[in-house]
């Protein structure tokens, strides 16, 4: 709901504005976080978290594994590569990135290991980005 004035208004008003981005694609965000809007995009996503001129964190869960019969898995090079592309565009003040903490109704879901997340975030420093790790 971002692409709504008044929620973009209100959130870029908060101090710690934290909006999630688990992918820069379209087919791995519906898998990881099932929008209601049939008509959502990643990039419509990306372009919206711009529009906040960097006043955001992102927060981004990484994971691999089987949902409804499909593999999700946003650790791939592709994956990695294209989403610090969009951080590049959207310019946050912070990155968060994490994994699964607890039991998930999807059982085949795992966890990414935090020596990979570690690299990952190594990256976004490399970017010039402020990142923490939680594992």
């Amino acid at each position: 709901c971002i692409q709504r004035e008044s929620v973009f208004n209100a959130l870029n008003k908060v101090d710690n504005n934290i909006l999630k981005l688990d992918s820069a694609h379209t087919d791995t965000i519906r898998l990881i976080n099932n929008p209601n809007a049939r008509q959502f995009t990643a990039e419509e996503l990306i372009r919206n978290l711009q529009r906040f001129n960097g006043n955001l964190i992102i927060q981004t869960m990484f994971l691999r594994g089987q949902h409804n019969g499909q593999t999700v898995d946003n650790t791939t090079e592709r994956e990695v590569t294209d989403w610090l592309e969009a951080l590049q565009k959207i310019r946050p003040k912070k990155v968060m990135i994490y994994t699964i903490d607890r039991q998930t109704p999807e059982k085949a879901l795992q966890k990414v290991p935090v020596d990979e997340m570690n690299r990952i975030a190594d990256r976004v420093r490399a970017l010039g980005f402020e990142v923490s790790v939680s594992a």
